[in-house]
């Protein structure tokens, strides 16, 4: 008789809420809590979850549990345990749950879940230990000298028109220009600088970032009846000024719409890991949430835009778009 064969369950997913991890099945809405597993056995799970991408016997997994340095029994409780939690399933059911993934594919939850069940395959320094920013500043200098600089916090068009905005520190929110001013310093302007261990510049802003890297950057495609001349502008963190690449884009339509993108590198010079892009995610998260509330606090219509606009000169950006919101004739 051919003995059984598993594969890894396409829709299980691990869980953590409230402190107790949990199995979810979006095509039952099914929510089993299980104890959490420790260090050793969470490795284990995690290679399991690879290994069992194609179909395994039983003895297979066993001996892959062995060499992952589980006990014998300890390997054995923890097949059992994913099957009958259904992280394992029979090779034979495979087409059963592929048809349900498909039904499944569109569960809005999976990718929240699915990044949460991958956090704690991740290692993170420990900032309590006394000797960490040693290794920190050390990792960095590696980093440099073997030929990869830390890219520039601030981005710069040289040799254009600038229009410098009415500092909000000096200028009350009385007109629509003072109100647009207000409304991208304190969502993308810089306060002050500093250098963190003597080694990597950073910018301080409003608004929280992860490590103070700050990727994002913000254009303004400026049309009729707008605070500003029609064009394309860059805003610059450090002078709350706008500097004009392009003239007026035929798809801005009356006021402005504001474009933010990514400047990846900023973030994952000094976090390497793949888990660095959701970093930048967490930072879009921030802006958007401080871009809704200035613009209500400061009477400026603001609508987040789906499909980002059809613009010619991001040819010029060598960054990446991720979100556009359209800024109403500001009254």
């Amino acid at each position: 008789m051919t003995p059984l064969r598993y594969v890894t369950n396409p829709l299980a997913e691990w869980l953590c809420l409230e402190g107790q991890w949990m199995i979810f099945d979006p095509t039952t809405k099914l929510l089993q809590t299980a104890q959490c597993p420790s260090p050793a056995v969470w490795r284990a799970l995690s290679t399991l979850n690879a290994l069992c991408e194609e179909p395994r016997s039983e003895q297979e997994i066993l001996t892959h549990l062995g060499d992952a340095k589980l006990a014998r029994a300890d390997a054995a409780a923890l097949f059992a345990s994913a099957c009958e939690l259904g992280m394992l399933i029979p090779e034979a059911e495979l087409d059963i749950w592929h048809r349900r993934a498909k039904e499944a594919s569109s569960h809005q939850v999976l990718d929240a879940i699915r990044f949460l069940s991958l956090l704690p395959c991740q290692e993170y320094l420990d900032y309590s230990r006394p000797t960490v920013f040693q290794e920190d500043r050390r990792n960095m200098l590696e980093q440099i000298a073997q030929g990869e600089p830390q890219p520039p916090i601030i981005k710069e068009y040289p040799d254009v028109p600038r229009l410098v905005l009415p500092h909000p520190s000096l200028d009350p929110p009385t007109d629509p220009l003072r109100r647009l001013s207000h409304l991208l310093f304190f969502t993308f302007g810089a306060l002050r600088q500093s250098l963190f261990l003597g080694l990597l510049p950073m910018l301080h802003k409003t608004v929280p970032s992860m490590g103070a890297r700050h990727p994002l950057e913000a254009y303004l495609l400026v049309g009729e009846r707008a605070p500003v001349k029609p064009g394309v502008y860059h805003y610059e963190v450090l002078y709350n000024a706008l500097a004009q690449i392009a003239p007026q884009d035929g798809a801005a339509g009356p006021g402005c719409t504001l474009v933010v993108t990514a400047l990846f590198e900023r973030s994952l010079w000094r976090y390497r890991h793949n888990l660095g892009y959701k970093d930048v995610l967490h930072d879009l998260g921030h802006v958007t949430a401080t871009l809704h509330m200035l613009a209500e606090d400061l009477g400026i219509p603001l609508e987040e835009i789906e499909e980002l606009p059809p613009w010619s000169h991001t040819r010029r950006l060598e960054e990446d778009p991720m979100a556009a919101f359209r800024i109403g004739v500001i009254s």
